[in-house]
């Protein structure tokens, strides 16, 4: 009798001590979580004018709808990469895509399975990108500092930084600078990891967050890239590490390059048609370089630089502030931390005032980025790492400086909240659904061929409707078009005499036309730009292309090879988690 009510006892005792297991369990699991739900909840609340109302109206609004509507209507035909947009430029066609990276198209196109329409597909996308780039702060943030709070407070500060969100997002509607926020710190965690745990995980890590970035915003991957050898041989301790480490970490880099290589051998191989350069030439008063440094001339006459300058002197201020809080740690490590994006920080705001300027004329490449305002990318993800660490200084220890500085610096984040929601509360509908958009801002660095007075609006819709709707325009005879899609048009005619035609897209190097023969046809520009089709007399079976060259094969070929070398790391580094 006593054994049985020991059994029962124990009985007791196993089912309460299981039950206390359980519910600690479960309160580990929603702390460990907790994070992430505010991160969710906090991008939810930023971007639901965006989510209501889709893409901002802000200065590149109508070229990103103009490209997606053309992307994801021909993603969604079946072509895998479109790089020759069909739709643009009122059906005349544009190789935008051979330069401007696609990823952000991508993540919208996933959402045209909802029939939202193209504005809302990316003002969805814009919530994910913001949603995204706080978890991945969060992740970089949590491997520098211990501790849940400073790396979930820094994630939502990474989110509202003016230049990300009120600037890149509301004013601009700059979605690929946008989502490169999203890359930055995955490269720089994936970074570190692979500095202290030389894994093969780390490695592929590295090389899929570079490459995203680049296949993002070539121009903020070009700012960023040096960022990243300059810290990998920060963090790295010893030089012989050191050494090894900027290997490692070059490698990775390479081999992120590599993978992106589908996109960028045609991007480089296409510039010198479609040339930054070339753009800036044409609209100087919109792109070169020295007219758009801080706290200048041109703050009198351009409200937008004014505000910027205020705004970036603003996160300025934050950033002094939290590093004078972060740098009184008893962390050595989070000091020199805390003195490296110091020293990133003060780098990128004296490269965008008037100052710099030789520095720009010195080095040809910086000027392809137009804007030294766009330095302010380095500075908000520095003010983010300076910000974690000050949160993890002030909850190691608290002295009446270092809560005076932080309660000032508090102050003025909190006082980013008037900027944003002013730009938040501005927000509405304007997209009309019937309305082709189809604006190339682009056109003037690559339709070198054509008057100029041609290439802006309403130019390019006078040209496309010339000859009513026919899209073959012969000089004589009749002409029946039996295909018309992306990079390949059929069409038969006959005629009696040689003849000459005119075929509605624009001419690009590399269209070539062949007859059913097999022979060759000469192309040349029209006075609008538009093809030119030498033909002979009688009856024509012409195929008009613009077939994949060497270049975009060679770039497919490395992209899988490099896609390969990344899935056999990953495998590696599974079975080696698995063995442990």
């Amino acid at each position: 009798m006593n054994t049985i009510l020991h059994n029962r006892e124990l009985g007791v005792d196993t089912s309460a001590r299981s039950i206390d297991q359980g519910r600690s369990h479960a309160r580990s699991h929603l702390q460990g979580s907790f994070p992430i739900l505010v991160v969710i909840a906090a991008s939810l609340i930023l971007a639901l004018p965006a989510i209501r109302f889709g893409l901002p109206f802000g200065h590149d609004a109508v070229e990103h709808l103009s490209w997606y509507r053309c992307f994801a209507a021909q993603l969604w035909s079946g072509e895998a990469y479109p790089h020759w947009l069909l739709g643009m430029n009122s059906g005349l066609g544009s190789p935008d895509l051979f330069v401007y990276g696609p990823l952000p198209y991508y993540a919208a196109a996933l959402f045209r399975i909802f029939g939202l329409g193209p504005a809302r597909e990316l003002g969805i996308s814009i919530w994910v990108a913001l949603c995204l780039s706080g978890l991945a702060a969060y992740v970089w943030l949590r491997d520098v500092v211990a501790g849940r709070t400073a790396p979930t407070v820094t994630a939502v500060l990474y989110m509202v930084i003016p230049y990300h969100l009120k600037t890149d997002l509301y004013t601009r509607s700059a979605l690929a600078e946008f989502w490169a926020f999203v890359w930055m710190p995955l490269i720089l965690y994936f970074m570190r990891r692979l500095i202290r745990e030389r894994t093969a995980s780390a490695l592929a890590g590295l090389a899929v967050s570079y490459t995203f970035l680049l296949a993002t915003h070539l121009f903020t991957a070009l700012l960023f890239s040096p960022i990243v050898l300059l810290y990998a041989g920060f963090y790295a301790q010893e030089w012989d590490g050191r050494f090894k480490s900027l290997t490692r970490v070059g490698f990775g880099l390479v081999l992120g390059t590599g993978l992106c290589a589908a996109y960028l051998l045609p991007a480089l191989a296409f510039q010198k048609y479609i040339s930054p350069y070339k753009l800036i030439e044409s609209r100087p008063e919109l792109y070169i370089f020295d007219r758009f440094f801080l706290f200048s001339h041109a703050m009198s006459s351009d409200p937008f630089i004014a505000t910027l300058s205020w705004l970036t002197a603003w996160t300025t201020l934050v950033a002094v502030g939290a590093f004078a809080v972060a740098y009184t740690t008893k962390s050595k490590g989070l000091r020199r931390e805390s003195l490296f994006w110091a020293a990133v920080a003060a780098a990128s705001v004296s490269m965008m005032l008037p100052f710099s300027s030789f520095v720009w004329r010195m080095v040809p490449q910086l000027r392809a980025i137009q804007f030294p305002w766009r330095c302010n990318t380095l500075l908000a993800l520095s003010t983010t790492i300076l910000a974690g660490l000050a949160v993890a200084s002030f909850l190691e220890n608290r002295g009446r400086q270092k809560t005076a500085v932080g309660v000032c610096t508090l102050v003025l984040i909190v006082g980013w909240a008037i900027p944003a929601w002013r730009s938040m509360a501005n927000q509405h509908h304007w997209v009309k659904e019937n309305e082709s958009y189809s604006q190339d801002y682009l056109i003037t660095a690559w339709a070198r061929w054509t008057n100029p007075r041609l290439l802006t609006p309403p130019g390019v819709q006078e040209i496309a409707h010339q000859g009513g709707d026919a899209n073959i325009l012969p000089d004589n005879g009749s002409a029946l078009i039996t295909k018309w899609a992306p990079r390949a048009i059929d069409f038969h005619l006959l005629s009696e005499a040689q003849t000459s035609v005119t075929v509605k897209q624009f001419y690009f190097p590399g269209w070539t036309a062949v007859l059913a023969s097999g022979r060759g046809l000469r192309l040349s520009p029209s006075p609008d730009g538009l093809i030119r089709i030498n033909l002979p007399a009688g009856y024509n079976e012409v195929h008009l292309s613009l077939p994949r060259g060497r270049v975009e094969i060679s770039g497919i070929a490395i992209s899988s090879i490099a896609g390969l070398l990344v899935v056999l790391l990953l495998g590696r580094g599974l079975r080696f988690s698995m063995r442990a």
